[in-house]
């Protein structure tokens, strides 16, 4: 009599199942998934640390902009202060 198939792959002539161990199989499946999870942290990390260095530059951009225009502010204060003295000399 030969042995009744028991959901086993049978790849032997000689009725025997080739049967793949369920744990080996699953702990395979974690140690991908392990490795996939490992490497999706590693590029969310460098997407944020990009999204900093972005967003650091245009904060400095935008202060380096106020300060100039700080700077051309003062400059022009003083251009209008000397300019109205000389007006008031004159008169």
């Amino acid at each position: 009599m030969v042995p009744r198939n028991r959901g086993g792959k049978s790849s032997r002539d000689d009725g025997r199942l080739n049967v793949m161990s369920g744990s080996t199989n699953t702990d395979s499946n974690l140690a991908t998934f392990r490795e996939d999870r490992g490497e999706l942290k590693r590029d969310v990390a460098k997407l944020i640390q990009h999204f900093r260095g972005e967003a650091t530059n245009r904060v400095q951009n935008a202060a380096g902009q106020i300060d100039r225009a700080g700077k051309e502010l003062r400059l022009l204060r003083r251009a209008l202060k000397n300019r109205l003295l000389c007006i008031a000399a004159t008169r």
